[in-house]
């Protein structure tokens, strides 16, 4: 399989110049292309802390580089949808999100020690629930966790802090289609639509697209 990707076919999502160059690395990891970047074009193409993988590699052995606070080398390593970014000598956290214009961007952050993660699974091992989390990560819990559900995440131990359902006055994210990015406020929840407040504007979107983020309020900031 080819590790690099052609540009041009590169994911919409990606804030990236298209012609400038042929080639563009392909992430490695569990998040979804379209979701997730590799460390290297975050690096130079979104914060322009380097110029080429050379430099990256030089900044990555060099510099603590976390990834929700675990030290990383990896320029292919994907970084996607509220992935904290941290580079300890500048003092500089930023969280990974989409934006309106439904790009992948970077935000920075003051709250680089919670993660917020959506359960989009659960299996039994050795007789013990483990969730099943968006960003490829599981964990052990117990039986009270529901798919659809988020969890918030304690970074860099994974701790888990807090805990949302979707329902009326959940704050959600979209994570997909048209109003990809978008937050809203749920006014219903309806089989699997979720009809939600957003600017004013009542969107209707499918279930597997709200993003939980808290309970009438987001408890992070994007």
């Amino acid at each position: 399989m080819s590790r690099h990707l052609v540009r041009i076919n590169a994911p919409k999502t990606w804030k990236i110049p298209k012609k400038r160059f042929t080639f563009i690395t392909k992430p490695r990891g569990s998040h979804a292309a379209k979701m997730g970047l590799p460390l290297l074009v975050v690096l130079r193409d979104i914060l322009r802390y380097v110029r080429n993988s050379r430099e990256a590699k030089k900044l990555l052995n060099s510099e603590d580089i976390l990834v929700d606070g675990n030290k990383t080398k990896d320029i292919k390593r994907g970084v996607g949808l509220f992935d904290i970014l941290s580079i300890p000598r500048i003092k500089e956290n930023y969280r990974i999100y989409t934006n309106k214009q439904g790009k992948i961007d970077l935000q920075r952050t003051p709250q680089a020690g919670i993660k917020p993660c959506k359960i989009i699974g659960k299996t039994l091992v050795n007789g013990k629930v483990q969730l099943n989390l968006y960003d490829g990560n599981n964990i052990l819990a117990d039986n009270s966790y529901k798919v659809g559900d988020t969890i918030v995440l304690e970074i860099p131990t994974k701790r888990i802090i807090n805990h949302f359902k979707l329902e009326k006055d959940s704050v959600v994210y979209i994570t997909g289609g048209k109003h990809l990015g978008y937050t809203g406020q749920v006014e219903s929840v309806s089989g699997n639509k979720v009809i939600c407040k957003s600017e004013d504007e009542l969107l209707i979107i499918p279930k597997r697209y709200a993003f939980i983020l808290g309970k009438n309020n987001s408890i992070i900031n994007i």
